[in-house]
């Protein structure tokens, strides 16, 4: 029984510490101006170096905007999330029911903030020109020490963008 339960311990920290590791390579790119930089502030600098239009401007600024705000409320449910996980293995003896739910919610959790940032990155590519979005990747993946951080690979720039459904 008590080694179930140390299992069990090991295990949740394991699942803490590697969603913790990989939230860090899916918010922000590396390099030393990004790393203090809210995560869709980089996309915000080179949508706008595109030189669009002032109305597909705002347009993507709204969008942005928008889309930073329930990053936030994600990324404040995520951390009180963890500090839960936190108190429930302080206690003398956990429940592993509770423990397992709360690595779910904390996946759940991770899994809509990596929608919303993909969510932005489909309607940002929405409102530009097949030639901007070409000029966006070239940006992109100029980038020092690119991998598969960020917007990973890019490849969701290069095709041509879903069909409007509310059309």
């Amino acid at each position: 029984m008590r080694k179930t339960w140390a299992v069990a311990i090991v295990t949740v920290f394991a699942l803490c510490e590697l969603s913790g590791w990989t939230a860090g390579l899916w918010a922000q790119p590396p390099g030393p101006s990004a790393r203090h930089a809210p995560p869709s502030s980089r996309l915000e600098r080179l949508v706008e170096e595109l030189g669009l239009d002032a109305r597909t401007l705002a347009r993507v600024d709204a969008l942005i905007d928008t889309s930073r705000a329930k990053k936030r409320t994600l990324r404040r449910q995520l951390r009180e999330a963890h500090e839960q996980i936190r108190s429930m293995l302080e206690e003398e003896a956990p429940r592993e029911t509770a423990l397992l739910e709360q690595v779910d919610r904390i996946g759940r959790l991770r899994t809509e903030l990596r929608k919303e940032q993909l969510k932005t990155m489909l309607r940002v590519r929405a409102l530009l020109s097949p030639e901007q979005r070409a000029r966006l990747l070239e940006r992109l993946n100029k980038s020092p020490g690119r991998g598969r951080r960020g917007f990973g690979r890019h490849g969701d720039f290069q095709s041509s963008p879903p069909p409007d459904e509310s059309r």
